[in-house]
């Protein structure tokens, strides 16, 4: 657990995070070379995912890639909200300490893929993971500028350890268990084109941002922690301190040393949920509704029309207060109204 915790209450915030945060197996088995046993061999994959609500569904993000091959029957989950918080160093777990993942009960589960972004959810029954914390996205998000602290919870597979070995016919199968892991980075500047083009693929700072991977003798390549949430940390005073987390986007990628990880941007993930469920009626009651247009104003700059996702001042890094614009219907519509009640009469 890195500094950006610390300042406050660690056990506080880690049982916030292992609330918002869930480890995925997918059972599709991929080929290739353990980085465990250095042998050559298949083996299921891991990921992570987030808790999410889009109206009345509860939903499990992640990135696309993690559920690739897999049909909902074919994942299974683990959570560790709700249970007691003890800590054993990897050399110390046996597999008595371990839990099985398990898989959904929904019969009706399914899985939705983004056709633009590396992003997907499955469809979760209300019941199926009682202790989880599903967050509303589009009421709970944030966009955070450049050099802002994030913090995260995941499942990177080298920071894992062999818990049983046993032999099914010619085979070798190995147990392995996982832990949830958390770290704390700030938002990278937004690197030289160059940079971009040789070492960040498909990076678009429009719709994506950096933050280091950097958990030194736990992990050093995130690879099972695409999926993972990335939360920004009010700096608003509270009477009573509380941890008070607002999602700021996705995992997906790394760079190809695995020392950067690329976050999809909370706006994108908003986009692709309404796509997936488009919600007539909630458009019907905006349309007949009072428009409320939400902006923020920066105290120190006094810059204004920031928009209600900034967690600071874009140019100054100021703090900033909510602001908010009620519109009233045109006076040519009003016009427009009168007219025909006259012609009416």
């Amino acid at each position: 657990m890195r500094s950006g915790l610390q300042e406050h209450g660690d056990q506080a915030c880690l049982a916030h995070l292992l609330a918002h945060t869930i480890a995925i197996v997918n059972g599709i088995r991929m080929e290739g070379t353990s980085r465990l046993t250095g042998k050559r061999g298949d083996s299921e994959q891991p990921g992570t995912g987030t808790p999410i609500k889009s109206g009345n569904r509860c939903l499990i993000l992640t990135a696309g890639h993690v559920f690739e091959g897999a049909t909902a029957r074919d994942l299974r989950f683990l959570t560790f909200a709700n249970q007691g918080l003890h800590f054993k160093s990897p050399r110390e777990i046996t597999r008595l300490d371990a839990v099985d993942a398990q898989p959904l009960t929904d019969t009706n589960a399914e899985i939705h893929h983004c056709k633009w972004e590396d992003l997907a959810v499955v469809t979760v029954h209300p019941e199926e993971f009682p202790f989880l914390d599903y967050i509303e996205v589009s009421a709970n998000s944030a966009e955070p500028s450049e050099g802002e602290m994030l913090n995260f919870c995941g499942f990177p597979s080298d920071h894992s350890k062999i818990i049983e070995k046993r032999i099914s016919g010619d085979r070798e199968e190995v147990g392995i268990a996982l832990f949830p892991t958390i770290f704390s980075g700030k938002v990278l500047p937004t690197p030289p084109a160059e940079d971009i083009k040789f070492k960040y693929d498909d990076f678009d700072p429009q719709r994506h941002f950096l933050v280091p991977y950097e958990i030194p003798h736990m992990s050093s390549h995130p690879r099972g922690f695409s999926g993972a949430a990335a939360w920004w940390e009010s700096d608003e005073k509270q009477t009573i301190w509380r941890p008070n987390f607002k999602f700021a986007g996705t995992c997906t990628h790394s760079n190809r040393e695995g020392t950067v990880l690329r976050i999809v941007r909370a706006p994108l993930i908003l986009k692709f949920l309404s796509e997936i469920f488009p919600s007539k009626q909630v458009h019907t009651r905006m349309k007949s509704a009072m428009p409320e247009q939400v902006w923020k104003e920066c105290k120190k700059c006094h810059k204004t029309n920031i928009s209600p996702l900034h967690a600071r001042c874009p140019d100054c890094r100021g703090p900033l207060t909510e602001k908010a614009t009620l519109y009233a219907k045109s006076k040519g519509a009003l016009r427009k109204k009168r007219g025909y009640k006259r012609s009416s009469k």
